[in-house]
């Protein structure tokens, strides 16, 4: 039986009491706003649901939970404090509480490719302000999520595959849908393959690969091929597998 995995950020802002310089402060007139929400300038109650959003995506689409942290089952809320410059880049990222396992260097990572943000004003003229962030691992096992999601490879059937099938059918589209049949975006795809007590795998960005296609063509009878592509549902991301037993 799989298991889903849902990775949520809490999203919530704590402003420290102290700055560490007098050029980065606390707080400020206006805080800063994620990028991408110039379309609400005038409105700041709109503009700031509009960043808390743009915020909540990037982490969904660009957290990763470490596998470590996964097969340890570990949990927790992780605490990054980092500066948005004058300039909008972010900058002395900061580790405040970790959970280990790289749950914590997994969230500093996520900061440092954050894109530009606009910076906090105050009196008019930008400023460095620092922030705190705490970001929320979760893993979650439950059945019934699992079974709303269905994994499909091509024309490809039941729980059995044919060694002279794979050539053939390493171009075919893989794809996850809901219950109601949309499909779902694929960040992330994994190929594991069991055999005599040994594994091997490969990974990617959702596609067949070259790489992957290279890994397939090794595949041998007898093993077991788990397909396992993470999905995102809101904030959350799930992971959804299919497992193909390799014929001769």
């Amino acid at each position: 039986m799989s298991r889903v995995i849902a990775i949520t950020m809490l999203l919530g802002w704590c402003y420290l009491a102290n700055a560490q310089s007098s050029e980065v402060r606390s707080t400020a007139e206006v805080m800063p706003y994620f990028w991408g929400c110039q379309e609400w300038d005038g409105q700041p109650e709109a503009k700031r649901e509009c960043s808390n959003e743009k915020l909540v995506r990037f982490i969904s689409n660009y957290l990763q939970y470490p596998e470590s942290a996964r097969e340890q089952g570990i949990e927790g809320t992780v605490y990054v404090s980092f500066v948005v410059e004058a300039s909008g880049l972010v900058g002395d990222v900061q580790l405040l509480k970790d959970i280990g396992y790289g749950c914590g260097e997994a969230a500093m990572q996520l900061i440092r490719e954050m894109p530009r943000w606009e910076p906090a004003m105050d009196g008019g003229k930008p400023v460095s302000v620092r922030l705190n962030l705490p970001i929320q691992f979760r893993l979650k096992n439950s059945d019934d999520e699992k079974d709303q999601y269905t994994l499909s490879w091509g024309k490809l059937s039941g729980d059995t595959l044919r060694k002279d099938e794979l050539p053939d059918n390493r171009y075919e589209r893989i794809t996850v849908r809901d219950a109601f049949g949309n499909e779902c975006y694929i960040s992330d795809l994994d190929f594991a393959y069991e055999r005599k007590g040994r594994l091997s795998r490969v990974r990617s960005n959702g596609l067949v690969t070259a790489e992957v296609e290279k890994f397939l063509k090794k595949l041998k009878p007898g093993g077991n091929l788990t397909l396992t592509a993470t999905v995102q549902k809101g904030v959350d991301f799930f992971q959804v597998s299919r497992t193909f037993h390799i014929l001769k």
